[in-house]
């Protein structure tokens, strides 16, 4: 299936949003920085073009982060804008 092309602040929010639906996040009630969408000067292996790195006071919620970010880069691009 072809990935929906979003800009960076969609993609932004939408990491943030499935992060804090997490059962941990939610639970500890914590307020984790999502950080801003790196393109990529090549696609990845998986053929996505963005990568996110160093969120905000994310300590103890690195297997949350990730998975959130593996679940948008598997089916949004960025869009060049």
């Amino acid at each position: 299936m072809p990935r929906e092309l979003k800009s960076a602040e969609e993609i932004q929010a939408e990491v943030r949003r499935l992060l804090h639906e997490t059962e941990a996040v939610r639970h500890d009630k914590a307020e984790i920085g999502v950080p801003a969408v790196t393109a990529l000067a090549e696609l990845d292996a998986t053929g996505c073009n963005w990568s996110m790195m160093y969120f905000r006071n994310a300590r103890g919620y690195s297997n949350e982060c990730a998975w959130a970010i593996m679940q948008v880069q598997t089916k949004c691009n960025l869009r060049d804008d």
